[in-house]
């Protein structure tokens, strides 16, 4: 059983979910060179899903929590270097 703050306790946690859980920033950073989205929420139930900085953040995982929040500042900065790029992406 997997307690996760206040969202409750979960049986079963998926393998990302798991990875972040354990605070095992390897496994994290292969999942998102596999292409796992930072900002796609991880359904952990029905009704509760989160981000994967989210559940870094609430478990207390600080080694991903720093990587999390490093590749987010990263993929920020690479958009405005080049928003025109980015923008023309979404529009096509």
């Amino acid at each position: 059983m997997f307690k996760i703050g206040n969202q409750g306790n979960f049986e079963t946690l998926p393998d990302h979910a798991m990875a972040i859980y354990k605070g095992d920033a390897a496994p994290v950073e292969e999942f998102f060179k596999q292409g796992i989205e930072l900002e796609k929420e991880i359904s952990l139930s029905e009704y509760i899903a989160l981000t994967p900085l989210d559940l870094a953040l609430i478990t207390n995982q600080q080694a991903v929590v720093k990587l999390l929040g490093g590749a987010l500042i990263a993929t920020f900065e690479d958009f405005l270097a080049k928003p025109e790029v980015h923008l023309e992406s979404l529009l096509n």
